[in-house]
C-alpha cells in the first residue's frame, strides 16, 4: 500500500503535528487536471521526439500567462513544476532497452553555468546547447540535441487554463515549434496557489464540494485581479499575518503591478537590510482551529520543506486554536526545538548568488487550511486522483539506473507506464486518530542562519484538514533578487 502525508504543528501554548492519511489506489479515468492532461499527451510528445530523431532531451521551465498580463517565468512554483512534470513523464515512458536520454533539471544547471543562456531569444537558445548536463540516471553528462518548454495560459476568469508544449533543437535554435496544445483544463486551489495568486474562501462555503470550492477560489482570485482588492483586508481571512523588521511592523499594500497581490510598501519600508532581525506573527482570526504553512523564498518555516516539490497541503503545518497567535522567528529544523535557524538577511551581493528557486526568490507565502467540515475526519474517506507528476523521489536521481529511477517515480508520483501510456492511481484518504500533547514549556533576501538556536518543543498530533488551502497569500518583499531569465 502506498501512502502520502500531510503533517502539521500547533503553535503557541500547544504545538502539534498532523500526520499522514494512508492511500489505496485504483486506475484513473478522467483528465481534468494538469497532471491528467500531461499524462494523456505524453505519448504524443514522446512520439514527436522519436520521429524527429532526437536522442538527448532537456526540459526547461514553462512561462505562465494570467489573463491579459505579460507571460512570466517567476509567477510562482508552477513554472518549475511544469518542467518537472514533463521531465518525469518522459522518464516513465522511456524504454530502458533503447532509451532517449532525459536530462535532469537543466534550467537550474544552465543558469549556474551561464546567465546569458535563455530560451527567450535565438542567441540564448544557442547558448543552451553549448553545455553538458547530467542525464537523469547513471553518471553521464551530455549535450542536448533538443529542448522542450512551454506556456501555461490561465484564462482571465481563473477557472480554466491551456497548456502549450514547445520544442527547439540544436539544428535550428532560432525556431520554436508547437508540439501539443491542451485546452480547457480546470484550475483548482493548488494551481492558483502555485501561480502566486491570492484568494480567500468565504466561511459560508464550508459544506460545498471540492469543485465548487475551487470555482469559488477562482472567482475570488479573478475579482481581486479586477478590483485590486487587498487580500489582507478581507473579513473572511482565517488568519492575520504581521511582519516585523527589528521589532518594527512592516507596512503591506496591494501590488499595483500585479493586481490582487501584496508587496511590502515601498514608500515607507525599505527591503530588509543586512543584519536586521525578521519575525512573523500569525494570528487565528476564525472560530475554528486552522493549519498554516508559512514559507520564505519557497522554503517552509517548518523543516525547510520545498514548495517547488510539494503542494502546500502536503507540507507540515503550524496549528493555531481560535484566537491564538504565534511568533515565528526562524526555521524549525527538529521537533525537539533544539535546532531553530533564525532568519538572516543577506547583502545584495549574497542575494544575487543565493541558490534558491527563482520563482520564489524574494517572496513570503502563507497558506491557511480549515478543518474538514463538521469537525470529523470521515469526510476524508473519499477517492481523489493521485498521479502528481511534479514530485521528485528522495535522493539524487543520478545515483540510480533508469529502471530504478522509473520505479522510484512510480512510487512517488503514483503513476506507471502501461502499453505506451501513463496511468495514474486513485487515492482513498482514510481518517487518522488525533493525538495531542501539551507543550512543556546591506539589504537582501531573508534566509536561514547557519547557526542553530533553541526553540519550543513541537508535539505530534493527527488533525484532518482540507488538503487544499482556503487562503493563499504571496508577498513580494525584495525586488532585487536577481531572478534568472530561463
Amino acid at each position: 500500500m502506498l501512502s502520502s502525508s500531510w503533517n502539521s504543528f500547533k503553535a503557541g501554548a500547544a504545538l502539534a503535528l498532523s500526520i499522514a492519511l494512508a492511500g489505496t489506489f485504483a486506475p484513473s479515468a478522467t483528465a481534468d487536471t494538469i497532471d491528467a492532461a500531461l499524462r494523456d499527451e505524453a505519448p504524443r510528445i514522446m512520439k514527436y521526439i522519436h520521429s524527429h530523431g532526437y536522442h538527448t532531451v532537456g526540459v526547461l521551465k514553462f512561462a505562465v500567462k494570467k489573463g491579459t498580463r505579460a507571460e512570466s517565468l517567476d509567477s510562482g512554483t508552477l513554472n518549475a513544476k511544469m518542467a518537472a512534470r514533463l521531465e518525469h513523464a518522459l522518464i516513465l515512458l522511456n524504454d530502458p532497452s533503447a532509451p532517449i536520454d532525459v536530462l535532469h533539471d537543466v534550467g537550474r544547471a544552465a543558469t549556474a553555468q551561464s546567465r546569458g543562456a535563455t530560451f527567450r531569444n535565438a542567441q540564448g537558445r544557442r547558448g543552451l546547447f553549448e553545455h553538458d548536463y547530467s542525464v537523469a540516471w547513471g553518471s553521464e553528462k551530455k549535450k542536448p540535441d533538443m529542448f522542450l518548454t512551454g506556456e501555461v495560459l490561465v484564462n482571465k476568469d481563473m477557472k480554466t487554463l491551456s497548456i502549450v508544449v514547445q520544442a527547439f533543437s540544436s539544428r535550428k535554435p532560432e525556431a520554436i515549434e508547437e508540439v501539443v496544445r491542451i485546452k480547457n483544463v480546470p484550475t483548482d486551489r493548488d494551481v492558483l496557489a502555485s501561480i502566486g495568486q491570492s484568494f480567500v474562501l468565504s466561511r459560508r462555503l464550508g459544506h460545498k464540494s471540492a469543485r465548487e470550492l475551487d470555482e469559488a477560489a477562482a472567482n475570488d482570485a479573478s475579482k481581486r485581479d479586477n478590483t485590486s482588492a487587498n487580500p489582507l483586508k478581507d473579513s473572511d481571512d482565517p488568519v492575520q499575518l504581521e511582519i516585523f523588521y527589528d521589532g518594527a511592523p512592516v507596512a503591506l499594500e496591494a501590488d499595483t503591478s500585479s493586481p490582487g497581490e501584496v508587496r511590502v510598501r515601498t514608500q515607507k519600508a525599505a527591503d530588509p537590510k543586512e543584519g536586521q532581525k525578521v519575525k512573523f506573527v500569525v494570528t487565528n482570526k476564525s472560530s475554528d482551529t486552522v493549519g498554516v504553512v508559512l514559507a520564505v523564498n519557497g522554503k517552509s518555516t517548518l523543516f525547510l520543506e520545498d514548495l517547488t516539490s510539494k503542494s502546500p497541503g502536503e507540507c507540515t503545518k503550524w496549528i493555531l486554536a481560535p484566537g491564538e497567535a504565534y511568533t515565528i522567528e526562524g526555521f524549525y529544523m527538529s521537533e525537539d526545538g533544539k535546532q531553530v535557524r533564525a532568519f538572516k538577511v543577506l547583502s545584495d551581493d549574497e542575494s544575487a548568488k543565493a541558490d534558491l528557486s527563482p520563482d520564489q526568490k524574494g517572496v513570503f507565502t502563507l497558506f491557511a487550511f480549515r478543518p474538514i467540515a463538521g469537525g470529523t475526519s470521515t469526510a476524508l474517506n473519499v477517492s481523489s486522483e493521485g498521479g502528481d507528476l511534479s514530485r521528485s523521489p528522495a535522493g539524487h536521481p543520478g545515483k540510480r539506473s533508469l529502471p530504478e529511477l522509473q520505479a522510484a517515480l512510480q512510487a512517488t508520483n503514483h503513476t506507471h507506464a502501461s502499453n505506451g501510456r501513463l496511468v495514474a492511481e486513485h487515492v482513498t484518504h482514510h481518517p487518522g486518530t488525533t493525538r495531542s500533547v501539551r507543550q512543556k514549556g546591506g539589504r537582501g533576501l531573508v534566509v536561514e542562519d547557519s547557526q542553530s538556536s533553541t526553540g519550543s518543543n513541537l508535539n505530534r498530533v493527527d488533525k484532518p484538514f482540507d488538503p487544499k488551502p482556503s487562503m493563499s497569500l504571496s508577498i513580494r518583499y525584495y525586488a532585487g533578487a536577481g531572478l534568472a531569465s530561463q
